[in-house]
């Protein structure tokens, strides 16, 4: 199993000049750790929008919504 000290350990095996590397490589995990959260909040934002909406009109919402998408992502593009 990976714990932390097995992590720490590997990286007490590493030279000296890697450890900019090492710590750009962090550093990158990290903010695409933040900007997986900050896209979730985004997403989050939309919670309930649709609370209002009787159940017909939103069948009819989902019902043009995937008739739009499948009108724009199944165009044949010639090249």
């Amino acid at each position: 199993m990976l714990t932390l000290s097995s992590i720490i350990k590997e990286i007490k095996k590493i030279p000296e000049d890697k450890f900019e590397e090492v710590h750009k490589f962090i550093k990158s995990l990290e903010q695409n750790s933040k900007k997986k959260n900050s896209h979730k909040k985004d997403l989050m934002s939309f919670a309930g929008s649709w609370k209002d909406m009787s159940n017909e009109d939103y069948k009819d919402f989902v019902r043009e919504t995937k008739r739009i998408r499948k009108n724009l992502f199944s165009r044949k593009i010639k090249i």
